[in-house]
């Protein structure tokens, strides 16, 4: 019997194939890689059902300027709307954040066609890598006293403590308004 050859036909089949390889080979080389900034495993953001509020859209950002110290007491948004800037510290109970540090921000709108006023907590947890959770909460009271169209924003940033982002990225971020 005789050993099997490629037949003449095949030749140019085989070019096209060996020539589209190179090709995507060579066009897989000048890609760049993208890096992700955000690890996520789990990000959340749920108002429980809490009247007016909106989506919240969550962006990596750094601490706004003058801020010294994280957020306590309750937050009152201006009768005329506008917006409001909670920052908490990553750590439970933490109190030191600082302007240019890396952080998260989630924002979230408000707007309400009647309100009076309305009272909510916002309840942030985290964590960084497999470190420990870390809880944080503010009160924050919208409207007017009157029944009147309402609009507002509330930003809310979480300090990770250094102006560079976690060594172990940030593997839960949760915010809750209740």
């Amino acid at each position: 019997m005789r050993p099997r050859s490629v037949r003449p036909g095949w030749y140019p089949l085989l070019l096209v194939g060996v020539l589209l390889g190179l090709s995507a080979s060579v066009a897989a080389s000048v890609l760049a890689p993208t890096h992700v900034n955000q690890a996520t495993n789990q990000y959340a953001a749920g108002s429980d059902g809490i009247n007016g509020y909106s989506a919240a859209t969550i962006s990596v950002t750094t601490v706004p300027v003058g801020v010294t110290t994280c957020t306590s007491g309750t937050k009152t948004i201006s009768t005329i709307g506008g917006s409001t800037n909670l920052v908490f510290s990553s750590a439970t109970g933490g109190t030191s954040c600082t302007a240019g540090d890396y952080a998260e921000e989630f924002s979230i709108g408000y707007s309400v066609l009647l309100v009076t006023t309305q009272t909510n907590t916002f309840g942030v947890t985290t964590k960084v890598g497999g470190g420990l959770l870390g809880t944080n909460s503010e009160i924050v009271v919208v409207g007017t006293g009157l029944p009147l169209p309402f609009s507002a924003t509330v930003h809310i940033f979480i300090d990770y403590g250094s102006t560079l982002p976690p060594a172990g990225g940030v593997s839960v971020l949760d915010l809750v308004i209740q």
